[in-house]
């Protein structure tokens, strides 16, 4: 369920932006030039990798994947061997982080991404008044903060969610399936202790 929970995060930050790059009302010429502007302020297309490299530093710490979840508490491995498990399943996840990083910009053409997708986004939800004001803002040095820290913030509220939610969120879930499965053996009781009523089949006529 963590593991769930986690590639659920990553995913979300990574993709932060929703896809959609069906059929758009055409974008002036003039509000694509301050789109232009705005996303080149904000460096949108390396806070996606910025924000990517901070996720999977995140997973890095703390790996969600440990002898105990892959094999259960219950089995031959004297405490020796799960060490050595342990540290093999190190390796693979370094490896995986590492071949991440490699082929995310090769597997993802990010400039076409945010040409089909982010200039749709913004001419939808901000008019060019509204996106002047954005381009105002993020000249200023407090503008400009926001834009180098972002990533950082992403970092920092997933490992928060992670350490602090994700317990909550996981003893939550335990909880309800508990008394979910509770519920249903009291229905399957008493369903049992019901007498059962068959309808005869109405007799075929014989000639």
């Amino acid at each position: 369920m963590k593991r769930f929970l986690q590639i659920c995060l990553i995913t979300a930050i990574t993709f932060s932006f929703s896809i959609f790059a069906k059929a758009q009302t055409k974008i002036s010429d003039e509000k694509r030039k301050i789109i232009a502007e705005l996303i080149a302020l904000t460096k949108a297309d390396k806070q996606i990798y910025q924000i990517t490299d901070s996720a999977i530093a995140v997973y890095e710490k703390q790996p969600p994947i440990t002898v105990e979840t892959m094999l259960g508490k219950n089995n031959n491995l004297n405490p020796a061997q799960r060490i050595e498990m342990q540290k093999i399943l190190d390796v693979h996840q370094q490896s995986f982080s590492r071949k991440f990083r490699e082929r995310l910009p090769q597997t993802i053409d990010f400039s076409k991404y945010i040409e089909n997708s982010i200039y749709p986004l913004y001419d939808k939800f901000f008019s060019e008044s509204e996106l002047r004001d954005l381009v105002t803002f993020y000249k200023t040095p407090t503008g400009q903060k926001v834009i180098g820290t972002m990533p950082m913030l992403a970092a920092e509220s997933l490992q928060n969610a992670r350490t602090v939610l994700t317990p909550q969120i996981s003893e939550l879930i335990e909880t309800i399936i508990q008394e979910e499965v509770r519920d249903y053996a009291q229905e399957e009781r008493q369903l049992l202790k019901q007498p059962q009523t068959f309808k005869q089949p109405p007799k075929r006529k014989t000639n």
